[in-house]
């Protein structure tokens, strides 16, 4: 199995209403966002995905999260921006932007030095 990553930076808010008192209000967070794909086959340039495709994408994803309050954006109405949930989002957004190879996809946000949440499925 080959594997190919890629971290990038977000800044955004949130708040969570059901969570405790801190969470439920509205702050920020530098969050690094982590994305691997894995694969059994390389292309004829021998890559799993183009380094530079998968930046792109990643980006523009990240654009649309980017100093915003996810809680005001409509992927969030019916489920809280928690961890789990960006990185649910981010990964249905870049699979579709990388297109239809058959890939599995992580998308890993870390919160700080110590938390996470992931999301991980196959795509295409």
């Amino acid at each position: 199995m080959y594997r190919t990553g890629l971290n990038s930076r977000l800044r955004s808010r949130h708040f969570l209403a059901d969570a405790s008192p801190r969470e439920g209000i509205e702050h920020s967070h530098d969050y690094l966002v982590e994305v691997t794909v894995s694969g059994s086959e390389l292309d004829e340039k021998g890559y799993l995905v183009d380094i530079d495709m998968l930046r792109s994408a990643l980006s523009s994803v990240l654009e649309r999260y980017r100093d915003r309050c996810l809680n005001e954006l409509p992927e969030f109405v019916s489920s809280p921006p928690s961890l789990e949930n960006l990185a649910r989002e981010v990964h249905h957004r870049l699979g579709a932007a990388l297109g239809d190879r058959q890939w599995s996809i992580e998308v890993r946000v870390w919160e700080d030095p110590e938390a996470w949440a992931s999301y991980e499925g196959a795509w295409g």
